[in-house]
């Protein structure tokens, strides 16, 4: 069986996305390095990729969930709902996360409101690129949400790799094997940090080597992750399903032994 693969965040730009918003901070631990990371191309002296049973992976989405929900008021872009939960705390109430509304980030920097039917072109650069942080936040808060609900003991036959900055959990693949040629099942990673994925996908494909299918995997891609896919060197098939064979692609290269994608 196919599953629709839940992500698209693969992202052809170079380490974490550059001032993502307006001095907004990751919880993670970004530590002195993070001005050099912006600059890497190659970040696997600071990812490291693990190989995890279900019961670990699931422990990894859910504190990625959590970080995410603690960046909900503690970042700069998600201000708007601050207020409203420091009330809730103040009157005794239990804490409840609310979704950020974009219109209201938006109104909080200045970039939309009664007065401003005209915007500089650096206003339309900063709401741009706050909406497009925002999407990334709810794309990535739904994916991981999914991936949660489906990891069980149903699943312990799957591979699942999880990428860690440092200590931190910032992606998870999951890879089922039922198949001919093995199924990317779920692939989601950090919605602040670019580029990344496509270090979980070497893993598995080097699996699928392992496994004697000579690297190659498939997916259900969604069609606004189509590209992403193409960009690692996966063709379109019958419907939705997306084929990767390393040997005949140009974005893999075998190394020591092993399979590498080299991102263009």
């Amino acid at each position: 069986m196919i599953y629709r693969t839940r992500s698209f965040s693969i992202n052809n730009q170079n380490g974490f996305s550059p001032e993502p918003l307006r001095r907004t901070k990751s919880t993670l631990d970004m530590r002195p390095v993070d001005a050099e990371l912006r600059e890497l191309r190659d970040l696997r002296r600071f990812i490291r990729v693990k190989k995890e049973d279900y019961q670990e992976a699931s422990s990894a989405v859910n504190t990625i969930l959590c970080k995410m929900d603690k960046e909900q008021l503690s970042n700069d872009f998600f201000k708007d709902n601050w207020e409203n939960e420091k009330r809730k705390k103040e009157v005794g109430k239990a804490l409840h996360f609310q979704p950020p509304s974009l219109s209201n980030i938006l109104k909080s920097h200045g970039v939309v409101g009664q007065y401003k039917e005209v915007l500089t072109e650096e206003e339309i650069e900063r709401k741009e690129e706050i909406t497009r942080n925002f999407h990334r936040y709810k794309n990535a808060k739904m994916r991981f949400s999914l991936i949660r609900m489906a990891i069980n003991c149903r699943c312990d036959e799957d591979s699942f790799f999880v990428a860690y900055y440092f200590s931190n959990p910032i992606g998870m693949l999951q890879l089922s094997t039922k198949d001919n040629i093995p199924t990317v099942v779920s692939f989601a990673t950090d919605y602040l940090i670019r580029n990344c994925g496509y270090l979980l996908m070497e893993y598995a494909v080097n699996e699928s080597v392992d496994l004697g299918k000579e690297g190659k995997l498939q997916l259900d891609a969604l069609p606004r992750a189509e590209k992403a896919y193409f960009d690692m060197g996966f063709l379109k098939t019958t419907g939705d399903i997306m084929i990767l064979e390393p040997a005949m692609s140009d974005k893999w290269h075998m190394i020591n032994g092993h399979y590498k994608c080299i991102m263009c």
